[in-house]
């Protein structure tokens, strides 16, 4: 889950209220270490179930399997302002897959999941305290209307597609437009080397963490409905171009709030309505250069439009008018295996995103663009691995990432199922003037800061497994301010049982 911390939790409301000014707007946090994990987790998660339900075989009549894990996972968190924190998480996940004549497949999971912190007075997530909801993660029907047409005698290729409906995960192309829970209507259409896919749903409201954290419920009741077609040409494994449209609508469009109540110039608030309605339009592809190189690309031009902010940067009220959106976001990414006995894997990545000068806050309405501006900042409901610790969303940013992983310690027997790994990061802003997902000061360096992330994965027994992860974000001092410059670091250790 996308996490950010609401951005009236930074405001210098003393300052407010002692010049009636608000020069600039602290951004909302970047995501909690924690919450970008479960995020990355579910990410991969969703793309391993793709492809081990793709290889599925359709000639027996009935397949059925059950299954589930149990993990406990320990984590030690710096936040921005140097408080540290624990977290201890139990999490249960029961699963059952069914398949009748290869044509009709079930799917369906829960998930137990507890949270207990231990904040040192500072106060635990919204909604992360506890037993977490809902417990029906996953849960889907598809028809394989390809397998039915070989049940009957006739050519898959006659008409390969497949309709599912349900609560899933969606990850929309790279990840860079959506990546969450959805409960949606998909289908998947194979004509000859072209492959079309379809989207119609509206995201989780409880699983949704919405990029406007300023708006009432950002955190619980996320409503945006998506409606997307991608069209991706399989040629080859050297070339696979791909096209997509996606629309987003704004399920929460007239949520109406007044924010800073007895801050304002006055001794009133902010009245403030929320509207995003994006559209987003990529063009990517996926590749190799011969037997150990793979890469992909993608870029999105987003448009729309958003209400405007209701403060402007001197602490003044403003009336909202409609704005229009003009941004972009990018990620290119290669990857090389090499055939050693360690299998070791190297991963290059770099992601940009567009940024507004004009905006107070990178994804907010509050803080957002001015009246009568054009809104540059990228902003949307999907993830991409930018880090353990700082995790912040491609706006304003330019995020490479070199990473390298292997089973370096294979030659000794108990250490031939583990797996050691290390990525390095670095942020830059593309604007210096504009806003990212952390509070730092308009103006100067246009260096954010880098990060170094390590991992362990060992699997000691056929279904046990150890992880171990480690990040440490280090700031750049001159753009952050005092409080916020320290060194940040998250680990994480869990175990995880299978069955």
């Amino acid at each position: 889950m996308h996490t950010r911390t609401p951005i009236l939790a930074f405001m210098p409301l003393s300052a407010v209220v002692a010049s009636g000014a608000f020069a600039q707007v602290p951004p909302a946090s970047r995501p909690e270490p924690t919450q970008a994990l479960v995020e990355l987790f579910n990410q991969q998660d969703a793309i391993q179930r793709q492809e081990f339900l793709a290889g599925t075989p359709i000639s027996e009549r009935v397949l059925l399997d059950v299954g589930g894990s149990f993990r406990f996972g320990w984590n030690y968190i710096d936040d921005a302002f140097g408080n540290t924190s624990q977290l201890q998480q139990l999490d249960s996940r029961w699963y059952a897959r069914a398949e009748l004549d290869g044509v009709h497949r079930f799917y369906g999971r829960i998930r137990l999941w507890y949270n207990e912190w231990d904040s040192n007075n500072v106060p635990a997530p919204p909604n992360e305290d506890g037993w977490t909801v809902p417990i029906g993660e996953l849960y889907w029907y598809e028809l394989d209307l390809g397998g039915a047409m070989v049940n009957g005698g006739g050519k898959r290729s006659d008409l390969d597609l497949k309709l599912r409906g349900g609560r899933q995960y969606i990850v929309w192309g790279q990840g860079l437009t959506l990546s969450t829970y959805m409960y949606a209507g998909t289908f998947d259409w194979n004509i000859g080397q072209v492959n079309i896919q379809g989207l119609a749903g509206v995201t989780s409201g409880n699983d949704t963490i919405d990029f406007d954290t300023s708006r009432p419920g950002y955190d619980t009741d996320t409503d945006r409905a998506y409606y997307g077609l991608k069209a991706e040409w399989r040629r080859g494994q050297d070339l696979v171009p791909y096209c997509f449209a996606l629309l987003q609508q704004d399920g929460n469009a007239g949520q109406t709030d007044v924010l800073l109540d007895g801050f304002a110039p006055g001794g009133g608030g902010y009245p403030t309505e929320f509207d995003y309605e994006s559209q987003y339009y990529g063009l990517g592809a996926t590749g190799s250069l011969g037997r150990n190189w793979q890469w992909r690309a993608e870029g999105v031009y987003e448009t729309g439009t958003t209400l405007s902010s209701s403060i402007s940067p001197t602490g003044t009220v403003l009336p909202q008018v409609e704005d229009d959106i003009s941004a972009w976001a990018g990620v290119v990414g290669l990857q090389r295996s090499f055939d050693d006995r360690a299998q070791t894997r190297f991963d290059l990545q770099a992601i940009l995103g567009s940024g507004d000068a004009g905006r107070l806050d990178s994804g907010n309405t509050f803080g957002g663009p001015q009246p009568g501006q054009v809104d540059k900042e990228y902003n949307s409901n999907g993830f991409l691995y930018t880090g353990y610790v700082f995790a912040p969303s491609p706006a304003n940013l330019w995020t490479n990432s070199l990473g390298l992983s292997g089973n370096w310690l294979s030659q000794w027997r108990a250490f031939r199922d583990m797996r050691l790994g290390v990525t390095g990061f670095t942020y830059m802003r593309l604007d210096s003037e504009a806003p990212i997902t952390a509070f730092v000061d308009k103006g100067g360096s246009s260096w954010v800061g880098w990060e170094i992330d390590a991992s362990i994965d060992w699997r000691i027994l056929s279904d046990v497994n150890l992880q171990f992860l480690y990040g440490a974000f280090f700031p750049n001092e001159e753009i952050f301010p005092d409080n916020q410059e320290d060194l940040r670091q998250f680990i994480y250790g869990g175990v995880t049982y299978a069955f």
